[in-house]
Order: structure tokens, then C-alpha cells, then sequence
């Protein structure tokens, strides 16, 4: 992923940049780049732990270990939703906790 990156910032500044539309495509990519290095930064700074969010559900609605909630608005519950394997807002795979 580091070498699209750098590849990206050097389309920016590269011979094609004369070109106002492209100039305007570029800065776009530069852009792109320095907002993914932002946000790997913020997946950085996260608890690794083992790699794994848990939820804990309350009434339907599940609490998460990154700090959000989510609701099945089906009114299944996470063991019901297979296809739900990871995380919407921390990216970790989910694991259902036991309620405390």
C-alpha cells in the first residue's frame, strides 16, 4: 500500500501536471494520499488486543468495544447476521461477549 501511495504523490508533481484538468485530478490523488496515511495513523493508535472487537448486547442493541452502538434493524440478533464478521466502524473482526 506504501508504494501506491508514494506513487500517487508522485503523480502529483509528474510531467502530465501541466494540464489544469490533471493538475486538478492531481492534488486530488495528494489529497487521497494524506488522507489515508490520517487515517492508518488512527487504526496505529487503536489497542491492538487480539484483534477483535466485542459486542455486548443490551436490549437488542449492541454495545462495542471501540465505543459505538448498532442495532439490527431486522430485529435478528449478531449469531443470526453470518455475514456480519467485522466491525463497521474499527475495522477488527466481532466477537460476541458475554453480557456482564
Amino acid at each position: 500500500m506504501t508504494d501506491h501511495i508514494q506513487w500517487l504523490r508522485e503523480q502529483a508533481g509528474g510531467p502530465m501536471s501541466r494540464d489544469p484538468e490533471c493538475i486538478d485530478t492531481c492534488n486530488r490523488l495528494a489529497e487521497i494520499a494524506d488522507e489515508i496515511e490520517r487515517l492508518r495513523g488512527e487504526l496505529a493508535a487503536q489497542p491492538a488486543g487480539r484483534g477483535e472487537c466485542d459486542w455486548r448486547e443490551d436490549s437488542g442493541i449492541y454495545d462495542t468495544a471501540c465505543g459505538e452502538c448498532f442495532e439490527f434493524t431486522d430485529g435478528q440478533s449478531l449469531t443470526e447476521q453470518p455475514e456480519m464478521k467485522w466491525c463497521p466502524f474499527c475495522g477488527r473482526r466481532i466477537r460476541e461477549a458475554a453480557n456482564q
